[in-house]
């Protein structure tokens, strides 16, 4: 069963590379949200070779990444809610344990992708909570004023906004 589970993820991670290759069908049909994870999956197809450089533990991280880039081909809200989100707050904690300025870079990206979530599942505070981590990055991509434009009616507070005042 459990190999039946990983072939489906392992098509799934092939098609994901053609729904990538695609991305700007995904904007027209309102999936920006999805979008930031083409780059994160760009990033991670390439890993094999950066796991040999610098011994990463390749199993759990990549059967982890072969699931999130899944959602591109299902796009099933409960699978996204289930699975993907605890593997994005995984890469969160791999990544903080990881010094190496490859894999903080993208860590706006998944801070994004764990508001949105979050919003959708109607957990305000955790959104609340990933918004601020995010506003707490050197670079956070643009994606603080994506989130404010897509969703106006949460109060979300940057720490930039707090600086200003």
């Amino acid at each position: 069963m459990s190999f039946l589970i990983l072939l489906l993820a392992l098509l799934a991670f092939s098609e994901a590379i053609d729904v990538a290759q695609k991305g700007a069908s995904l904007l027209s049909e309102s999936r920006e949200h999805w979008f930031p994870l083409i780059r994160l999956l760009y990033f991670y197809n390439g890993l094999t070779e950066l796991e040999k450089a610098v011994n990463l533990a390749p199993t759990d991280l990549n059967v982890r990444l072969i699931r999130v880039s899944a959602l591109f081909e299902f796009r099933d809200i409960d699978y996204i809610r289930q699975i993907c989100k605890e593997d994005l707050e995984f890469l969160i904690i791999y990544n903080g344990k990881k010094s190496r300025a490859v894999f903080k870079k993208f860590d706006n990206i998944i801070y994004y992708m764990l508001c949105v979530l979050s919003i959708e599942d109607r957990e305000i505070d955790k959104a609340r909570l990933y918004f601020k981590k995010l506003s707490e990055l050197e670079d956070d991509s643009g994606y603080i004023k994506l989130l404010k434009m897509s969703y106006p009616q949460i109060a979300f507070k940057a720490n930039s906004d707090e600086r200003e005042k």
